[in-house]
């Protein structure tokens, strides 16, 4: 694995529409394989970037979920988000 596959696995996996947060939010079920591939690819990046200053843009974003941030009516519909 190198570093660009390794960021791209981590935003894939916390960041895309079948990431691991939005399956959780849906409760759909949990793809284990890319659980660990992210799991993977994070322990990968963390070696990789130990002791720099620096860590590119999309995988900065990747581990900060402010998803929660604009969406707290998420899974109710309009009218019952009103009643909320």
């Amino acid at each position: 694995m190198d570093i660009e596959q390794a960021i791209e696995t981590i935003y894939t996996g916390l960041v895309s529409e079948e990431s691991v947060p939005v399956k959780l939010r849906a409760f759909r079920e949990l793809d284990r394989e890319m659980l660990g591939q992210v799991q993977e690819a994070l322990s990968f990046a963390i070696e990789y970037y130990k002791g720099k200053s620096l860590v590119p843009k999309k995988l900065a974003m990747a581990m900060v979920d402010i998803f929660g941030a604009f969406c707290f009516n998420s899974g109710f519909s309009e009218k019952r988000a009103e009643r909320a």
